[in-house]
């Protein structure tokens, strides 16, 4: 791992588990990640766990620029659109249905894997999206 990420990942992983941690509950720490997810989603949501404890929604593509550094996968990805994000929405702790925040753009046509509200990655199919893209409106 390159050292220069090595302390930001130690800050992540602490804010993480403070966020979903609460105060004085038993606590799972942050969500799991799916062994088969892919590796630009979960670079996607840590992305916007970032964001979200910031308390900074992305208003825009151009939002996605100021992580490339850290995130680079994820930047490029919302910047060509191979990720298509919900503008405007944070992650959360405590959604009972947790709503999408982030897809792979193939989702839309077939199948992908997104990034819900929760901050969990979720298997998501063409309809999933379809009825997702229909609620947003």
């Amino acid at each position: 791992m390159n050292k220069s990420k090595t302390p930001f990942l130690y800050l992540l992983v602490g804010l993480a588990i403070s966020f979903f941690g609460g105060c004085g509950g038993v606590s799972s720490g942050p969500p799991s990640v799916p062994k088969e997810a892919s590796k630009v989603m979960v670079e996607t949501r840590d992305l916007l766990l970032e964001a979200s404890f910031g308390g900074m929604p992305f208003q825009k593509k151009a939002d996605a620029k100021q992580y490339e550094n850290r995130f680079p996968e994820a930047a490029k990805a919302i910047a060509d659109r191979s990720v298509s994000i919900v503008w405007g929405k944070l992650l959360k702790e405590g959604v009972t249905s947790p709503a999408i925040v982030a897809y792979e753009s193939t989702a839309s046509t077939t199948e992908g894997w997104a990034v819900k509200e929760d901050a969990k990655l979720y298997k998501v199919t063409a309809a999933e999206i379809s009825a997702h893209r229909k609620s947003d409106k």
